[in-house]
């Protein structure tokens, strides 16, 4: 039993040899190199390869570059029927500058040829992860993979290779992003971002009030010098203050109300650490009633 079992494998990989070798001198390439010629700036420039499979199987494929962040193929997997032919377009995505003509860029093209018995009764339904499930089961066969190389071309003045179609593409046709454009986006969003933090903010200050930005800068400016160095206007009490004046007052006014609440908070922590709770609900009351008697008095 096991004897048969090991004849049948070997009469089976013999096939699956002889398939392989017709498969190598059945599966064309059309044309037999690529040329993406310049300028590669601000344009996409797509080549059309066509694969023909002559042989008596079908046959799976898969497309890899060298660069794969430099083009876009499509599609990159699939199948091709027996007797069949399929279109692929390589596209030459939009550079930030011009490839030089010594750019060494190859397309390798992987085929393996498959049984009938794998291959589902809806060719379309074969897209995505079962696709790679189809890849994978041919390796089970024992086929092995057949690799064929498309090298290309980025001078200018080369003549175009036998059979081949070159067409030149607008990027936003087809979906794809100019490096360009990217940059200068991002740079005005930049832009943008710093006049609006340095302006933008003040201007829309003065038109609440309805008073012009000098005005607003100058009391700006006059508060600055009142309050010197000390830290009261970081203090939350003080920006509550402010708000509720609306910029207001005298600067004598305003430092007098910064002294107070320090002072107040002062008391308020020496008499927390030496009497307790209760004498920290009392001041807190005290604080209270200081604080709007002081209102009062500036905005009377």
């Amino acid at each position: 039993m096991e004897l048969l079992s090991t004849v049948d494998k070997l009469e089976r990989k013999r096939k699956n040899d002889a398939a392989l070798s017709a498969s190598e001198t059945l599966v064309l390439l059309e044309p037999s190199s690529l040329l993406f010629p310049p300028p590669h700036r601000g344009r996409a420039v797509q080549n059309v390869v066509v694969m023909y499979n002559i042989g008596s199987l079908p046959c799976i494929f898969k497309i890899k570059s060298r660069t794969p962040e430099r083009y876009y193929i499509k599609p990159n997997m699939g199948t091709i029927s027996a007797q069949g032919a399929v279109r692929v377009c390589c596209i030459l995505r939009p550079q930030a500058e011009d490839l030089p003509s010594t750019t060494r860029d190859v397309f390798r093209f992987c085929l393996k040829p498959i049984p009938w018995r794998l291959l589902p009764k809806r060719r379309e339904l074969l897209h995505g992860a079962k696709l790679k499930k189809l890849w994978d089961a041919a390796d089970c066969e024992a086929l092995t993979t057949v690799t064929k190389q498309l090298h290309c071309c980025f001078e200018g003045d080369a003549a175009s290779p036998p059979g081949a179609f070159i067409t030149v593409l607008d990027p936003a046709t087809i979906g794809l992003e100019i490096p360009a454009e990217r940059t200068n986006a991002v740079s005005a969003s930049a832009t943008g971002v710093d006049s609006n933090d340095s302006t933008g903010l003040t201007q829309e200050a003065s038109q609440q009030e309805g008073r012009p930005s000098s005005i607003v800068k100058r009391q700006g400016k006059g508060l600055q010098d009142s309050t010197g160095s000390t830290p009261g206007p970081s203090s939350p009490s003080w920006k509550e203050q402010r708000e509720s004046m609306g910029g207001a007052g005298s600067s004598i006014s305003q430092g007098r109300a910064r002294e107070l609440t320090h002072g107040m908070g002062f008391i308020i922590r020496k008499t927390t650490k030496t009497m307790g709770h209760q004498v920290l609900l009392v001041s807190f009351f005290l604080m209270v009633c200081n604080c709007v008697w002081l209102v009062f008095h500036l905005l009377r």
